[in-house]
């Protein structure tokens, strides 16, 4: 019995190839034969455990799809018989195990990927996800791209994961939520991957210690780190890079003072900061980064005599602000931002 099948045009174009004759299956099935599309590049399957490695019949068979660079399984468990057929898919560059909002199970680990010379990215977003399971990804040299997003933010990872993240000699993005047993030795052994261009990671435990190593990754252009210890001094560390264009820092200890030192960073083309308020001065210093392209102050508190300071800035296609009460003269600083795309507002008033 078919329970679903669907030929989708592109549902998520961020995901597949820029052919002109990509196509998507959309696998929703609990058990039965689901034809194949020869032209296919993305597979996304939610069904029972099995049913993957049961499938023989050459007209349901991942094997038999000579196109298919990505896979992504959700909504199931993941069993080490599927694992070990998924890894017979030699053009696979893409593979999804879970993701946020509909995890899955692992039995078993990762080891049998490592088959897979051609895989380029991988997302995991495992249930209990143990170390044990990650370390077995080591010597995957093909990948550059990881994300690892704990489904019940049960994540069992120590610094000794990144030696395995060294054996990854191509890895150029690099997301790691809620490993809250992350130290700052962690970031220290993968702050010499030189082909690191985007870091997301997270924990309690980094301290202003991680900003300064996080500075000496020598391509690192996109950062987004979290710790409640991080503070201005640590921020500040960070001007010494001369590649980070994009800069996300969480912590409540970050204060508006920061700006003065982020000023001097005049590569900077994004900035997300949780500062609670900004004056006329510190929009000077944010309009002093001539290349600027999107600022997110979601927290901060202003007046429109600090905010008209942005006039005219040339650079800027988004904003993300705290305005409650927007007025003629706040709009009039939007309407004189040339290249302004978008205003997401947050009220801070109920």
């Amino acid at each position: 019995m078919v329970s679903k099948y669907c030929l989708l045009a592109s549902i998520a174009l961020c995901l597949i190839s820029d052919s002109a004759h990509t196509q998507e299956l959309q696998l929703e099935t609990d058990e039965g034969n689901i034809a194949s599309h020869e032209d296919a590049v993305v597979v996304c399957y939610c069904g029972n455990a099995g049913w993957l490695v049961s499938q023989q019949n050459t007209n349901s068979c991942l094997r038999q799809l000579p196109q298919l660079d990505e896979l992504i399984l959700f909504d199931n468990v993941v069993t080490a018989p599927e694992i070990k057929y998924i890894s017979t898919l030699n053009k696979l560059k893409s593979l999804t195990i879970g993701y946020s909002g509909s995890p899955v199970s692992l039995n078993g680990d990762f080891s049998p990927l490592l088959g897979l010379k051609n895989l380029e990215t991988l997302e995991i977003c495992v249930n209990n996800l143990s170390h044990q399971q990650l370390m077995t990804l080591e010597g995957m040299n093909s990948l550059e791209c990881l994300w690892i997003c704990p489904a019940n933010n049960v994540f069992e990872v120590t610094d000794e994961f990144a030696d395995c993240l060294m054996t990854f000699s191509k890895l150029e993005v690099l997301h790691i939520d809620y490993a809250n047993s992350l130290t700052n030795d962690f970031v220290k052994r993968i702050s010499s991957l030189q082909r690191l261009t985007h870091l997301d990671i997270a924990s309690v435990r980094f301290s202003d210690r991680a900003l300064e190593l996080v500075a000496t990754i020598p391509n690192l252009q996109s950062l987004r780190i979290r710790s409640p210890q991080f503070t201005n001094q640590g921020i500040h560390f960070l001007t010494e890079s001369v590649t980070i264009e994009s800069l996300d820092i969480d912590s409540n200890k970050v204060s508006k003072d920061i700006l003065k030192s982020l000023a001097a960073m005049k590569q900077l083309k994004k900035i997300h900061l949780p500062i609670n308020e900004m004056s006329a001065i510190d929009f000077k210093y944010v309009s002093e980064l001539e290349s600027l392209e999107v600022l997110s102050i979601p927290d901060a508190h202003f007046h429109d005599d600090a905010l008209v300071v942005l006039s005219g800035h040339r650079s800027i296609r988004e904003l993300i602000i705290d305005r409650a009460d927007l007025t003629k003269e706040s709009l009039q600083v939007f309407a004189s931002l040339p290249n302004l795309e978008k205003v997401s507002i947050k009220s801070s008033q109920k």
